[in-house]
């Protein structure tokens, strides 16, 4: 027998959850310019390590692969991107490339 809840999708804050582990987890959502130093060094570093395969990681809004012969890899709370993202930073440009990480990270207690 399937039983259903309903979900208010229109409240907004921070959402916990727990894990098939039983621990709390909670959504953490964080965005980047893409600078001079990201392109030079084509890593990022999130400031939580997430749970693994929980990550989203947007270019521009596109949704990148987690593949080293596609778009990114991640190690602990490194994303390294690779060399097939064409990325931009030029001041003089309102079209700047940004990334948008979202991801899963255990709950501090």
């Amino acid at each position: 027998m399937f039983t259903s809840r309903r979900i208010d999708l229109r409240r907004r804050g921070l959402a916990i959850i727990t894990t098939s582990t039983g621990l709390p987890t909670e959504w953490i959502e964080e965005e980047f310019e893409i600078t001079q130093d990201i392109i030079n060094t084509k890593t990022i570093t999130l400031s939580y390590t997430p749970i693994t395969g929980s990550e989203v990681v947007k270019l521009n809004g596109l949704v990148l692969v987690n593949d080293i012969t596609w778009d990114y890899t991640i190690n602990n709370n490194i994303i390294t991107l690779t060399d097939n993202l064409e990325l931009i930073d030029d001041p003089n440009n309102p079209m700047t490339d940004y990334l948008v990480v979202k991801y899963e990270k255990l709950r501090s207690s």
